[in-house]
C-alpha cells in the first residue's frame, strides 16, 4: 500500500505544483518590477514573478491532507509542516513588502531574525526537547549536552538564511534542496518511517514541479517564501531523522556560499579590498563570465556526490528521534 501511495503522492505533488506555478506566472507576469541595484547583469529578470515558494508550500500542505486522510495523522510530520509554514510566512511577508515597494528592501532584518528565532523555539518545544533531554542528548553517539540547544537554534537560523543566500541563480536553491533531502528520505525508508517519507516525497515532487519553470531561463523565482522554508525543512528533516551530523555534507554548497559572503564582508571592512569579485560565490563566477547553467550544473554535481556519501555514512546509524 505504501509503495503505491508514494508513487501517487509523488505524481500528485508534481502535478499540483506545476499547476500552481502556471497560475502564479499567469497572474503576475509583467506585473513585477523589482529593482536590482547591484545585480545589473540580472536586469533582464526584474519582471520575473518571485512567489514560487507558495507553490511548494501549498503543494506539500495539500499532500499532507491527502495522506493523513488516507492513512493516519503523524505528529512529527505535522510539526515539520508547521515549521515549513512558519518560515515560509516570514519569507512571504518579506516578498510582499518587496512587491509593494518594487525594490529589494523587504522586511526589517532584525524583525525577520526575531520572528525566525521565536518560530525556532516553538518548533524545538513542539518536537519535545526540554532541559533534561538537551542535558543528556547524544547526536549519532556524540554527547554534546546543553550545547545542543544553541546548536539547534544556529542550525534553524543558519540553514534557512543560507538557503536565502544561495537563491541567486536560476534553479540553484530549489535543486540543491532537492538533492540535500535524499539522505533524509533514505533514512526514512531505512527506519520504516513511511509516513514521514511521504512528507519528504511530497516536497521533492513540489520542487520538481517548480523547477519546470525555474530552470534557466527562469519564468518564476522562489522568493524568500521559498528559500527560507526550503532551508528550514532540510534542517527539520535532518533533526527528525537523526541526521544532523551529515548536514555539513548535505548542505556543503549552502555553507560555502554563506562563508563567501562572511569572508567578503569581514575582509573588505579590514582592508577595503575584495577577495571575490562579488559575493556570494555564484555571483563571483557569473562576473567571471561563466554561464548560469554551468554554475548550477557544477554545484548540482558536487551536491549529488556529497549527498551520496551522506547516504552511505548514514546507513550506519539510522534511527528516527523518539523521546
Amino acid at each position: 500500500m505504501y509503495k503505491f501511495l508514494m508513487v501517487f503522492i509523488f505524481i500528485i505533488s508534481i502535478s499540483i505544483s506545476f499547476l500552481i506555478n502556471k497560475i502564479i506566472i499567469k497572474k503576475f507576469n509583467n506585473k513585477i518590477e523589482l529593482e536590482r541595484k547591484y545585480l545589473f547583469f540580472h536586469n533582464d529578470k526584474k519582471n520575473t514573478p518571485f512567489f514560487g515558494g507558495i507553490s511548494i508550500i501549498l503543494t506539500t500542505l495539500m499532500c499532507f491532507i491527502i495522506y493523513t486522510v488516507l492513512i493516519k495523522y503523524d505528529e512529527l510530520t505535522a510539526i515539520s509542516i508547521l515549521s515549513f509554514l512558519l518560515f515560509g510566512f516570514v519569507g512571504f511577508i518579506d516578498d510582499l513588502l518587496k512587491y509593494k515597494k518594487k525594490n529589494s528592501e523587504g522586511l526589517n532584518p532584525y524583525v525577520r531574525l526575531l520572528l525566525e528565532s521565536v518560530f525556532t523555539l516553538l518548533i524545538i518545544y513542539l518536537l519535545g526537547f526540554n532541559y533534561s533531554i538537551f542535558k543528556s542528548l547524544n547526536i549519532n553517539g556524540l554527547k554534546i549536552g546543553l550545547f545542543s540547544f544553541p546548536l539547534f537554534i544556529f542550525l534553524f537560523l543558519g540553514g534557512s538564511n543560507a538557503s536565502n543566500i544561495v537563491d541567486g541563480v536560476d534553479g540553484l536553491d530549489a535543486g540543491l534542496t532537492l538533492i540535500a533531502l535524499f539522505p533524509n528520505l533514505f533514512l526514512a525508508f531505512k527506519t520504516n518511517s513511511y509516513i514521514y517519507a511521504l512528507f519528504i516525497i511530497s516536497i521533492i515532487g513540489a520542487i520538481i514541479g517548480f523547477l519546470f519553470f525555474n530552470s534557466h531561463p527562469a519564468k518564476i523565482f522562489l522568493g524568500d517564501t521559498g528559500s527560507l522554508s526550503l532551508g528550514n525543512i532540510i534542517i527539520v528533516t535532518s533533526i527528525i531523522m537523526n541526521n544532523i551530523i551529515m548536514i555539513p555534507l548535505t548542505m556543503f554548497i549552502f555553507i560555502i556560499e554563506t562563508l563567501s559572503v562572511i569572508i567578503q564582508v569581514l575582509y573588505y571592512k579590514k582592508t577595503k579590498k575584495r577577495i571575490f569579485i562579488m559575493a556570494p560565490l555564484h555571483h563571483h563566477f557569473e562576473m567571471k563570465k561563466i554561464e548560469e547553467s554551468k554554475i548550477v550544473i557544477t554545484f548540482y554535481l558536487i551536491g549529488f556526490i556529497l549527498s551520496f556519501i551522506a547516504i552511505l555514512l548514514g546507513d550506519n546509524y539510522a534511527n528516527i528521534i523518539n523521546w
